[in-house]
């Protein structure tokens, strides 16, 4: 028994153990809501909403959850708010979850409309302007910009009368105005509007012109005087105007003349949105005497540095008098006035003017500085010496003597020549292969200074006594002296290849008796576009293109395919054609020889009329040749091909040199733009005339070239790798003429590499 009552009461004992612990669990989870409640009663009920609100997820410290639950247009479970118009309440329920306790707090948040700010802004501007406009308005207003939040701007029905940034112009009437105030909170606005008067002015010019001859008119200034912009006392501004703003300008800023003047004075004045002019005189006190006034004009007759000879007065213009100049180095600047500039450095020089005037004497002294020679100036000298040499020649026929470097100054001289096979850049002659006029540069460096000058000789093709002699003078065009190079720019229509950098790194135009055999590739007569099917009346120009198309796959074939794309389709078919095109590995004929093709630019005139854009006859006249500038491309190549084409129809329809024409010389247009800018239209004729040459004079004479430096260049003349310095290369030429057969070596000096 007593075993068995021990058990109970340990029984008993852990029952009420379990019983007072769940107790005190239930008591702590319930006073742990209760506090939560609190916390958001405390910070949200009858919370005022002007913004945005913080709508927790949960309480620091608490392991709970909250749910916010209400309907709302203005206020988004996020706790974005957009303002309404009117001030409104919004009922909140928080449902509280807290460990396995759901309770729930009733909230209500007051959310503030936007019309009680701007009943706000609007007491502000009443209590501010509501005085101010009830009387007429005599004087500008300060108009607010802001208040608080808001913005202001405002909008007047009568700029003149009064401007939307307050200033008053009084008129001789009164003048009814509405000035409107907008304000601008977030992105709401409202408007106020106050009916004003701007009272009328009682103040006339008469009035305003009466007070400013009292002040101004006939006026004694020896200083700084006030010349207003404004008289408030009559509602006016002032616009002044001085006749001699040298000694007082119009902010009446005075600088004493020489000599006592009367300056005129002219004002505008402006009333009651009105404007009348008048004009005043001013007496200005002087600082001098007569011989003053010449001692001032003596001193600007010569501004120091002196770079040019003089013409010193004897006289002053409107005094009566006598100068005598003197200065103290003659060989510098001499006391007429002439200057010898040193070459070496710069010199000072005092000049004395002794003036007479009216019996009194008086002596002014100036330092000036004859500078040295400048760089420019010593190649001025270094042209004229070269045009006394040069200038007057007319012809040439034999080797010229082209200086180096000039006497005096060792400037360093080059020389540039258009037909380096006539005349060389080292002034040796070979008579040309047919007439013509060459041009040589002399570029002049002396220092940073570089100056060109061009000189122009004509040159006559000789007679020759038999075929070797032809040959020899052939070659000695072929074989250059020197073999240039050029960094130039290629054109093009699409944005990428607009304008290309490319080198020319230098060739000999080797010939050989051979024909182009261009590839006839004739569009279809479809539309009369593309191909017109005009048959021409006859041949009498070559013209000369470029594509203007510089993408590195432009090459003729595929303009073949495009003007054959264009010819089929109607739709896309345009009066635009031409009879080749010619890259750098072959020619393309798309149109017959004998029809009319449109390409110049000059319309349907005809040889041999001109028009306002140049020579007629392009497109009626003329054989169209388009020239490739595909970037990437040899377009040595394609000058050298595109040449041997022209000598070819220029046999064919028994034409001269001076029918091949570019598209500039029908139209005016940049065309062909490659060449023109790299200024290779002269090297290209010379290509021309070799294969004319070759053609016809030499039409039964093989050459074969054979290059001796064949590591720089091949037996066509093209340079094909280039050791960047200036070096020589060799080669040989095999002339056969009938049952003659001769060897010539050569030897030219492949230029530096352009940097």
């Amino acid at each position: 028994m007593y075993i068995n009552a021990k058990k109970i009461i340990s029984a008993l004992l852990i029952l009420l153990f379990v019983f007072v612990v769940g107790c005190n669990d239930n008591s702590s989870d319930k006073k742990d809501i209760e506090t939560i409640k609190s916390y958001l009663i405390e910070n949200y009920d009858n919370k005022i909403v002007d913004n945005d609100v913080s709508l927790l997820e949960n309480i620091d410290g608490f392991d709970c959850k909250l749910e916010w639950v209400f309907e709302s247009d203005y206020l988004s479970k996020e706790g974005k708010y957009t303002a309404p118009k009117e001030d409104s309440d919004l009922k909140v329920v928080v449902k509280v979850t807290y460990k396995d306790t759901i309770a729930e707090v009733n909230l209500n948040f007051k959310l503030k409309g936007w019309q009680g700010k701007f009943n706000e802004v609007i007491s502000f501007l009443d209590e501010r302007y509501n005085d101010i406009f009830s009387k007429p308005l005599e004087s500008d207003v300060e108009l607010e910009k802001e208040y608080k939040e808001a913005k202001i701007t405002w909008k007047s029905s009568d700029e003149k009368s009064i401007t939307s940034l307050g200033k008053v112009t009084r008129d001789d009437i009164d003048k009814e105005v509405k000035l409107i105030a907008t304000i601008t909170i977030g992105s709401n606005s409202i408007e106020k509007e106050y009916q004003i008067t701007v009272k009328r002015s009682d103040h006339t010019f008469e009035e305003v012109i009466e007070w400013l001859k009292g002040n101004y008119n006939g006026r004694v200034v020896d200083k700084d005087i006030d010349l207003p912009k404004e008289l408030s006392q009559f509602g006016a501004s002032l616009e002044w105007m001085i006749g001699e703003d040298e000694y007082l300008d119009e902010n009446g800023k005075f600088k004493a003349p020489i000599l006592d003047m009367e300056t005129d004075v002219f004002i505008t004045i402006t009333m009651n949105g009105k404007s009348k002019e008048i004009d005043l005189v001013m007496k200005l006190v002087g600082w001098g005497k007569e011989i003053d006034v010449i001692k001032e004009w003596v001193k600007n007759q010569v501004n120091s540095p002196v770079d040019f000879s003089i013409r010193f007065p004897n006289s002053h213009p409107s005094y009566i008098s006598t100068l005598v100049w003197k200065s103290s180095n003659e060989a510098v600047l001499s006391s007429d006035g002439e200057v010898h500039k040193s070459d070496e450095k710069d010199e000072k020089v005092i000049l004395t003017c002794e003036i007479t005037y009216n019996g009194e004497k008086v002596v002014v002294e100036m330092e000036v500085l004859v500078p040295k020679k400048t760089d420019a100036e010593k190649n001025f000298e270094v042209r004229a010496w070269l045009d006394e040499k040069f200038a007057n020649i007319e012809k040439v026929d034999s080797d010229l003597t082209l200086p180096t470097t000039d006497e005096k100054y060792g400037a360093n001289i080059t020389w540039q020549t258009n037909s380096p096979g006539v005349i060389s850049e080292s002034g040796k002659y070979s008579a040309p292969l047919f007439d013509r006029k060459v041009q040589l540069v002399a570029v002049s460096v002396i220092g940073g200074h570089i100056l060109k000058v061009t000189y122009s000789f004509d040159t006559f093709k000789e007679p020759s006594s038999d075929i070797w002699e032809d040959i020899n003078r052939f070659l000695s065009y072929i074989a250059l002296e020197r073999i240039t190079n050029q960094k130039y720019y290629t054109f093009g229509y699409q944005d990428e290849y607009r304008q290309n950098a490319v080198q020319n790194v230098g060739y000999l135009p080797f010939y050989v008796n051979e024909g182009v055999n261009a590839v006839v590739d004739i569009i279809d007569l479809t539309h009369g576009k593309n191909r017109t099917g005009i048959k021409k009346t006859s041949t009498e120009y070559i013209v000369i293109h470029d594509t203007g198309s510089a993408h590195p796959t432009a090459t003729a074939r595929a303009h073949a395919n495009w003007l054959k794309n264009m010819t089929a389709n109607e739709a896309s078919a345009s009066w635009v054609s031409w009879h080749y095109t010619v890259d750098e590995d072959e020619a393309i004929q798309h149109v017959p020889l004998d029809e009319v093709a449109y390409h110049a630019g000059d319309g349907s005139t005809t040889y041999p009329n001109t028009w306002s854009g140049g020579l007629g006859g392009g497109n009626r006249n003329g054989i169209g040749i388009e020239t490739c500038v595909n970037y990437g491309s040899d377009y040595n190549k394609t000058m050298r091909r595109t040449a041997k084409l022209v000598a070819e129809l220029l046999l064919e329809f028994n034409l001269g040199l001076d029918r091949v024409k570019q598209h500039y010389d029908f139209s005016g247009k940049d065309c062909p733009q490659t060449m023109r800018h790299a200024q290779r239209w002269q090297e290209f004729m010379t290509l021309i005339e070799i294969e004319y040459f070759g053609k016809t004079t030499l039409k039964d004479v093989n050459f074969k070239w054979t290059s001796l430096s064949p590591d720089i260049m091949d037996n066509t003349g093209k340079i094909i790798n280039h050791p960047g310095n200036e070096t020589k290369v060799k080669y040989k030429v095999e002339v056969t003429y009938k049952d003659s057969t001769k060897v010539f070596e050569f030897e030219s000096i492949l230029d530096e590499l352009e940097k």
